[in-house]
């Protein structure tokens, strides 16, 4: 075949029917990928648009675009591998445990589209001939592993956020454009698409369609698939008719399905020492994903049997959960220049209400301010620059896909326990080889957390970048103000957030108060609160000749002051119900 298109790209096949085509690029002398549209065809314009955008080791890279007199064309990256299609038909259905890893791939692969950086993207076309494996020499006998691609970006859209109060750009986004689009694909499309309601939830909906294809090797929909245990659960709950009902982002899904890997290989191992057949349950990631509801709730129940991380329960039996806990909303929380109040809000939840609580920064100043008093006197790590410091800075996008135990291990975060109960701070590792750098970065980490913690709350210093403040702003669903227990401070943070609010650079209504600081001789708590609202105001913190000391550094640490407890409970109950 010596067709030559564009002056540079030498033909050697003709696939799907003369639109598509595999050349020989002349210039760059390497193997090629492609695509022809008619002259006119907008979709031409889409496809360019978010291959672009994207900054994705699993999507083909684009080389270039073109026009002729025979249409327009769009040349990309040239993947050797095999489809997902061309794997199930060359060798059958697959075993649970490969699909879940294979379904794994997917989710690192859509996350970098899901949480790009200029927006969120849907796929909407995920099926089996648009996923290609690449196989490497290392997993000759597995058949699932190699790296994951997603190809034919045609039918992907941006969606936009849902204001006033989206905090997850995973969960909470839709297409807000009226021009008709490309739909995806029969029995891989969720039904909200057909409707022009984009949100990255449509991809987990192709997730479970896809979880039972690849158990069967045929197409269906997702009530053609009779599965029990766990495959017939994951499919019934990425496929759930409200898409706030699904798995509240591909974070969560991956760690669901490594749930189900881990049980699966516990179980493999016991049938070859014994015999015996453990029964497949439920993993704690799904049925903590399946309790949240569309405000990323979760019921109390999920708290106390396990989180989305698969971590164990923290407290006992239910008779034992504080009524303050029965409407418990899972919460994510930025609180501005007050590392004291922080470290004193952080350990009363952790360790008296048993909540799972974590503690960051944004930076390694904001981190070294709060250590000052979680720690005392204590010594800091060393600044060292040894072969341990970066082990893992080159894989750091893939960290998201994997649970707070994971981070603990890589030295990315540290765990204070006490009575059983677990309080997790950033790690200094942690600024370096998970730098947040940009506003997508701070996004992606709030998702995180969402997905790991019954209670975040991230410390903002006084000199981070603003561009990160903001990014943090918008994503968690409180921000904490302290101001001093009079009415003059209390005006002045009010305004403070008014003007920021104004200038559409937060949401007013995800604002509290807190009077910090607070004595008897002070401003009474009933002419403070027409300053902000009854709703808005959680509280007030009386001053401690403790917490003075614990300043100065005169007792060294202790995170929980007995006298506060009660007033922080106070406030977390308002916080979080």
């Amino acid at each position: 075949m010596d067709e030559v298109i564009g002056g540079r790209f030498k033909v050697t096949d003709t696939l799907c029917g003369g639109r598509a085509y595999k050349a020989f690029d002349t210039d760059g002398r390497r193997q090629v990928f492609l695509k022809r549209w008619e002259p006119g065809d907008a979709s031409f314009e889409d496809e360019t648009a978010i291959l672009k955008a994207l900054d994705s080791p699993h999507a083909p890279e684009l080389i270039c675009t073109f026009e002729d007199e025979t249409g327009r064309y769009l040349a990309e990256e040239w993947l050797e591998g095999e489809t997902v299609e061309a794997l199930v038909a060359a060798g059958g259905p697959l075993e649970p445990a490969e699909a879940a890893e294979l379904l794994t791939g997917v989710c690192e692969a859509l996350s970098f589209l899901h949480w790009n950086r200029q927006g969120a993207i849907v796929f909407i076309d995920l099926k089996p001939s648009n996923i290609i494996i690449r196989h490497s020499r290392g997993n000759a006998g597995n058949r699932v592993g190699g790296e994951i691609f997603l190809v034919d970006y045609e039918a992907a859209r941006r969606a936009e956020p849902v204001l006033p109060d989206s905090r997850d750009p995973g969960s909470e986004t839709r297409d807000v454009g009226e021009r008709t689009f490309r739909l995806g694909s029969r029995y891989f499309t969720a039904p909200e698409v057909l409707f022009g309601k984009l949100c990255t939830q449509s991809d987990i909906y192709a997730l479970g369609v896809l979880m039972g294809y690849l158990l069967t090797g045929r197409e269906g929909f997702p009530g053609s698939y009779a599965f029990k245990g766990f495959p017939g659960e994951f499919i019934a709950t990425c496929t759930l008719p409200d898409p706030e009902a699904r798995y509240k982002g591909v974070s969560g899904v991956a760690e669901t399905l490594r749930e189900f890997i881990r049980s699966s290989a516990e179980a493999g191992v016991r049938d070859d020492a014994g015999g015996r057949r453990r029964r497949r349950g439920r993993s704690r990631g799904a049925a903590a994903d399946d309790k949240r509801g569309a405000e990323g709730t979760e019921s109390v129940d999920a708290s106390v049997e396990g989180s989305g991380s698969g971590a164990p329960a923290a407290q006992g039996s239910k008779a034992e959960i504080p009524e303050l806990l029965k409407h418990f909303r899972r919460s994510c929380v930025m609180v501005e220049g007050n590392p004291c109040f922080v470290s004193e809000l952080s350990g009363v939840a952790a360790f008296s209400l048993k909540l799972r609580t974590a503690v960051f920064s944004l930076s390694e100043r904001g981190r070294r301010s709060l250590e000052y008093y979680f720690d005392g006197n204590g010594k800091e790590e060393p600044l060292v620059a040894d072969k341990n410091v970066y082990p893992f800075v080159f894989d750091h996008k893939s960290l998201y896909l994997h649970d707070v135990s994971e981070w603990v291990k890589r030295g990315l975060v540290k765990v204070t326990e006490n009575g059983g109960a677990e309080l997790y701070r950033g790690a200094f590792k942690l600024c370096l080889e998970l730098p947040l750098r940009r506003e997508e970065d701070v996004r992606r980490f709030v998702d995180w957390c969402f997905a790991n913690f019954d209670l975040t709350v991230i410390n903002v210093d006084r000199g981070d970048d603003r561009r990160l403040v903001n990014a943090a702003l918008e994503n968690c669903n409180y921000v904490v103000a302290t101001p001093g227990s009079n009415v003059e401070d209390m005006e002045s943070f009010r305004n403070y957030y008014l003007a920021l609010a104004e200038n559409g650079r937060l949401v007013y209504s995800k604002v509290r108060f807190v009077a910090w600081d607070y004595s008897e001789q002070e401003v009474p708590r009933e002419r403070l609160f027409p300053v902000v609202g009854r709703d808005k105001y959680l509280g007030e913190v009386r001053r401690s000749e403790q917490r003075t000391k614990r300043r100065n550094r005169v007792d060294g640490a202790n995170t929980l002051l007995p006298e506060c407890g009660g007033q922080y409970e106070e406030i977390l109950e308002r916080l979080i119900s």
